[in-house]
C-alpha cells in the first residue's frame, strides 16, 4: 500500500512523487473506489433494487410506528 510518510494526504503533490509510488496511489484509489461502487450498485442499476429495498423498509417501519 502507498504511503506519503510523515506528511498530511492532502499536503502531497504528485509532482513530487516518484513514478512508482504514482502508480501504486493510483492502484490504491481504484480499489477504494471499487469498494464504494459495490456498496451502492443496485442504487444505480435497472428497476434500482437497492433503493426499492430500503424504500420498502422505510414503509415497515412506519407501518409498525404509526399503525393508524
Amino acid at each position: 500500500m502507498w504511503r506519503c510518510e510523515g506528511v498530511d494526504v492532502a499536503d502531497c503533490e504528485l509532482e513530487s512523487l516518484a513514478s512508482d509510488d504514482v502508480m501504486k496511489l493510483e492502484a490504491d484509489c481504484f480499489w477504494c473506489f471499487s469498494k464504494l461502487l459495490d456498496g451502492i450498485q443496485d442504487n444505480y442499476t435497472f428497476a434500482q433494487p437497492g433503493i426499492q429495498k430500503r424504500v420498502n423498509s422505510l414503509k415497515e417501519l412506519v407501518s409498525r410506528i404509526d399503525s393508524k
